[in-house]
């Protein structure tokens, strides 16, 4: 039984920036990857936004007060954190 996951990517999916995410999304052996996390692209298909054909998994759009209660009914989640440039 694959381990789920939550990957957290926010205003960096679908993006070269968000490559790690798209990457497994697209095919994990080990994860069975349950939403990501990118209110950017709230309510869309991940699949149809990496390579316009649907999958299962949904844009989650949440809040980070809420992020604590969905990461425990998961097993896992991935966070891909990007350098600001500007400050």
């Amino acid at each position: 039984m694959k381990k789920r996951a939550l990957v957290y990517c926010e205003h960096q999916f679908g993006s070269m920036d968000g490559k790690t995410a798209n990457g497994l999304v697209r095919e994990s052996g080990i994860y069975e990857i349950m939403g990501v996390i990118d209110s950017s692209k709230a309510g869309l298909d991940a699949g149809e936004v990496l390579d316009q054909k649907k999958m299962a998994s949904q844009f989650l759009k949440i809040y980070p007060t809420h992020l604590i209660n969905l990461v425990k009914s998961r097993n896992t989640l991935f966070l891909g954190l990007h350098r600001l440039t500007h400050f």
